[in-house]
């Protein structure tokens, strides 16, 4: 007993230093404004802009928010549920968009419809842009759920509607709010993509403020009304989700999937449309541009430099993100505890602050307190992987509230201590949602702009840097390379992604205790 107490205050001892670590800029933010004076700060916040930009937020995150779960859980539910030709490719082209930058997917509609800006424009692109957030999370659920129940409830004359809502909603319901949150958490600190439709928000003013008027104090007071309206999500959220967390026995056999005409002709009414709109249109101005190419050096420029950079940082981003989500997302689910929920909902926090002001506070703390990290690839690195751990933790959380604890409890009583319950029963369990996590924060890392900007290292380009240099002195035709090899570079962990559950499925869902000591 004395043992198992001395894990538990070191998991809760390592997992309360990563919620110190993830709040840290939000403590930086509040350094900042503090100089200010309460007075000059209240000025700042209580401005009338300030109800413009909170009217526009709110209405674009309510609305990018429903239609992106509406979409990710549609399709997730399809592609696990039925048997659909061709599932595997769609599901790939599906998550495509996460790596297609938001200022391309901007500039790429704006260019081709000049109308489509203000709000309509960003809640189109931003949808596109985001409805993977809900859709990988669900999608790894969907493959822990237990069909089972759903054959059973049909025993019982529910029909396939019924079936949803008192079946399979309750089993991914956590995936679903998780990956609700992600989105709406996005949309908060987002800037490219607005910036270029001319739609202001929070975000676009706090840029402004910092780089036409080097107005830090503005930039900060809005800064914190963003971390406020974060605050208040959050805890919308842990309410919805709080009594609605399910562990669930999946040692029954799977459900075989149906073949329905109807179901396929609704998946690819939904399915080709969004991709079209959603990957094809910015494929189409990406090769355009190199169409219309006015330099015949565009695929001269250094982009093998700049393509090793970006790989680099994104794996090593996706490996540090996930393995510090493990233990979070473990401490979360398995405790409740008040600590725990702590450290869950501050985590989420930085994903809604500007990256602009997650980048200042790592340049901040390098001066100050550790100047050789300060311009290395480490210092970058480190950001990222704070900046998107959200994306990784939503991802793990999402699969591990769906196992059951009765697996690492009959293991203890066979005198497994934790660690080896964890490696040989929990971590092959929560593997689904080990891999999306990866890919959601190598894809990010990948496609992020402004924290690359400010961290960047002197000397070093990654593909984002080197699209945005040209982009800005309208050299479209040599921007046009960088922006084709992020998006083919989303294939890589999407296609893995597919693979590697088209194998493990049935392993994954029949999996028993016995099997997972003795592996």
């Amino acid at each position: 007993m004395k043992y198992f107490k001395i894990q538990n205050l070191f998991l809760s001892s390592i997992c309360a230093l990563i919620g110190l670590l993830l709040v840290s800029p939000l403590a930086f933010m509040i350094y900042q404004s503090s100089k200010v004076g309460y007075h000059h700060l209240k000025s700042l916040i209580f401005r009338q802009i300030t109800s413009n930009l909170l009217i526009n937020t709110i209405e674009l995150a309510v609305l990018v928010c429903i239609f992106a779960c509406l979409l990710g859980t549609f399709l997730a539910v399809l592609v696990n549920r039925y048997t659909i030709k061709f599932a595997k490719t769609v599901t790939t082209l599906l998550i495509v968009p996460l790596a297609i930058p938001d200022f391309v997917i901007g500039y790429a509609y704006n260019s081709i419809f000049p109308s489509i800006s203000g709000l309509f424009g960003a809640v189109l692109v931003m949808t596109f842009n985001t409805y993977p957030l809900v859709f990988l999370p669900v999608n790894a659920a969907m493959k822990r759920s237990n069909h089972s129940l759903g054959l059973l409830a049909r025993t019982f004359g529910f029909n396939r509607v019924q079936i949803f809502f008192k079946v399979t909603l309750p089993q991914i319901k956590a995936a679903i709010t998780g990956g609700s949150l992600l989105v709406i958490l996005v949309l908060l600190s987002e800037y490219g993509a607005f910036e270029i439709l001319r739609f202001n928000t929070f975000t676009t003013e706090i840029f402004s403020e910092y780089q036409i008027g080097f107005n830090s104090a503005g930039a900060n007071a809005l800064s914190l009304i963003l971390v406020a309206i974060a605050m208040l999500v959050l805890w919308f959220e842990y309410k919805i989700s709080r009594d609605n967390q399910r562990q669930l026995d999946n040692t029954t056999r799977f459900e075989e999937t149906t073949k329905s005409f109807r179901i396929s002709l609704a998946f690819y009414l939904t399915t080709i449309p969004l991709i079209v709109f959603a990957v094809g249109i910015p494929l189409y101005v990406i090769f355009y541009w190199i169409i219309n190419n006015n330099h015949a050096d565009a695929f001269s420029l250094p982009i093998l430099p700049a393509f090793i950079h970006t790989i680099e940082f994104g794996v090593f981003a996706g490996v540090i993100s996930t393995l510090l989500a493990i233990p979070v997302s473990y401490f979360a689910i398995r405790t409740k505890s008040k600590l725990s929920v702590i450290i869950d909902r501050s985590s989420f926090l930085i994903q809604s602050m500007p990256s602009l002001v997650v980048a200042l506070s790592f340049v901040y703390f390098a001066i100050r307190l550790a100047a050789p990290l300060y311009q290395s690839s480490l210092l970058i690195v480190m950001a990222y992987s704070l900046l998107f751990f959200p994306l990784a933790l939503v991802s793990l959380k999402g699969t591990l509230s769906q196992i059951s604890p009765e697996y690492e409890q009959v293991a203890k009583t066979l005198g497994l201590n934790s660690v080896k319950i964890f490696l040989k029963v929990t971590l092959r369990l929560i593997m689904p949602g080990i891999i999306s996590a990866f890919s959601l924060v190598f894809l990010s890392t990948v496609t992020e702009l402004t924290l690359t900007l400010v961290l960047v290292p002197n000397g070093i380009n990654t593909l984002a840097t080197s699209f945005w240099v040209f982009e800005t002195n309208n050299s479209y035709s040599q921007a046009a390379p960088f922006a084709l090899i992020m998006v083919l570079m989303a294939t890589i962990p999407s296609l893995t992604l597919n693979k590697w559950f088209a194998k493990n499925q049935t392993k994954l869902n029949n999996i028993t205790l016995t099997t997972a000591l003795t592996a």
